[in-house]
């Protein structure tokens, strides 16, 4: 790449074999380069997902419309739970209804392994026709209403691609009641998806986030219903099998993956929990 010095000229574009245009430092050349396009199953269903966001927002009214630009502009946050600096409304609508798109397409059934004899009931995931009061927090809360915070422990687990994952829940105090699934900031009910990586062995860490890809979703909790009894830790299995397709032929056994776990409320705000490595068995 090479800086270019115009004489009363601005060039952008590309000529022949070479791109023009500009950055931080000013003008430059580069090498023309063909963009991929290998079209997989996974990019198609993803483009689809993107035009149905851009269709859906044609019914949002123009009340709505000022309503989401406000929570885009001063409330919406990233997936990696970082403050967007401001975005447009329709970004943060599109970035939300493409999230209950994935988790809708993808959601296992949930059983608590520990403690036991837990049991959960689901809301559901919703496209957003408003936008949530709040940006999502991270958090739940006790039986008590108290913030309850959340993280990844230790425990969790990668049976094979063909059976299940074990996600374990840390929370930030000891419990001897039922928590509620509901973030305390924004008001929504909260459930739960899971994304892994390429093996460790095979990729460095612009790659494994590149090529993360969703492999189950846990619908927002809407009760729990059993005994606790000084509890610190909720496990939840997803139950396989997954459709992982081409993530198959880069696993094997002892192989070490980067699970990542977010949290998602109904209407598709996220927020990363945390991320573990794990050892494919």
């Amino acid at each position: 790449m090479a800086r270019v010095v115009y004489q009363n000229a601005v060039y952008t574009g590309s000529i022949g074999g070479t791109t023009y245009s500009r950055n931080a430092s000013g003008a430059i050349a580069r090498q023309r380069v063909k963009p991929t396009n290998p079209n997989t199953p996974a990019q198609s269903q993803n483009r689809s997902r993107f035009g149905g966001s851009s269709g859906s927002w044609g019914s949002v009214d123009a009340a709505q419309r000022a309503a989401w630009n406000g929570f885009g502009k001063d409330s919406f946050v990233g997936h990696a739970g970082k403050k967007s600096g401001g975005v447009t409304g329709f970004q943060a609508y599109q970035s939300m209804f493409v999230t209950v798109a994935n988790c809708l397409s993808i959601q296992r059934v949930i059983t608590v392994t520990a403690p036991t004899a837990i049991t959960l009931s689901h809301a559901n995931f919703a496209y957003p026709l408003v936008p949530p009061q709040a940006a999502l927090s991270g958090n739940i809360k006790t039986a008590a209403g108290a913030v309850l915070g959340v993280s990844i422990g230790g425990g969790c687990t990668l049976s094979s691609l063909t059976a299940d994952v074990v996600v374990v829940l840390k929370l930030s105090q000891a419990i001897s009641a039922a928590p509620v699934f509901t973030d305390p900031v924004s008001g929504e009910k909260v459930g739960f998806s899971v994304q892994i990586s390429r093996p460790m062995s095979q990729s460095n860490a612009a790659v494994r986030a590149s090529s993360a890809q969703l492999i189950g979703s846990c619908a927002p909790i809407d009760t729990v219903t059993g005994t606790f009894t000084s509890i610190e830790e909720i496990s939840l299995k997803f139950a396989g099998p997954f459709d992982v397709g081409r993530f198959k032929t880069w696993f094997s056994a002892e192989d070490k993956i980067q699970l990542s776990v977010y949290m998602c409320s109904e209407s598709g705000q996220q927020r990363l929990l945390g991320q573990v490595v794990v050892t494919a068995d």
